[in-house]
């Protein structure tokens, strides 16, 4: 049986707000909330972690098909979990920022995920940031919102956001 379900789409540039605007939204719908984001940054730990040189496009198809990706709701949150692992904050962590572009990049990578995203709706509604949500992931949803911010904003952001890590990291 199918059940009825909402997507929101929310998309815009790195320290724009999204993830604010979309935790605070999927709170007051009483929906759940996925950064998805944080699946490409997953899959970029998870070959780190296994030795693997993310730029390296054969080792990365390599890993996709070993991969045994599931889902968990924590606080309306959705969770991926590689392999019964949740790596937390270390898919925040420098060495995975740096190489993340490269493996969004792939589209054997990119199809994946998209797969992945189009299944956490078995939680019902969803409200879901980051590139190509709205017109890839769920072209048909009417609910697409693009944040933007002031760039010396997003840089203040940005830079707070790596403080914060680089405090985290060493406490």
């Amino acid at each position: 049986m199918n059940r009825p379900f909402t997507v929101v789409a929310v998309d815009g540039p790195s320290a724009s707000g999204k993830s604010t605007v979309s935790r605070g939204v999927a709170k007051a719908l009483g929906f759940h909330y996925v950064d998805s984001g944080a699946m490409y940054r997953t899959v970029t730990w998870k070959a780190l972690e296994d030795g693997l040189d993310p730029a390296d496009r054969l080792q990365l198809l390599a890993l996709l098909p070993r991969l045994r990706i599931d889902f968990e709701i924590s606080d309306h949150e959705a969770r991926m979990l590689v392999d019964g692992k949740y790596p937390g904050p270390a898919i925040r962590e420098p060495r995975v920022e740096q190489k993340v572009s490269i493996v969004a990049a792939v589209p054997e990578v990119r199809q994946l995920l998209v797969q992945q995203q189009r299944s956490l709706t078995k939680f019902g509604s969803l409200v879901m940031e980051g590139r190509d949500i709205g017109s890839v992931v769920f072209p048909d949803t009417p609910f697409k919102f693009y944040i933007d911010a002031d760039p010396q904003v997003r840089a203040q952001r940005r830079q707070r956001d790596f403080a914060a890590m680089k405090i985290a990291a060493s406490g």
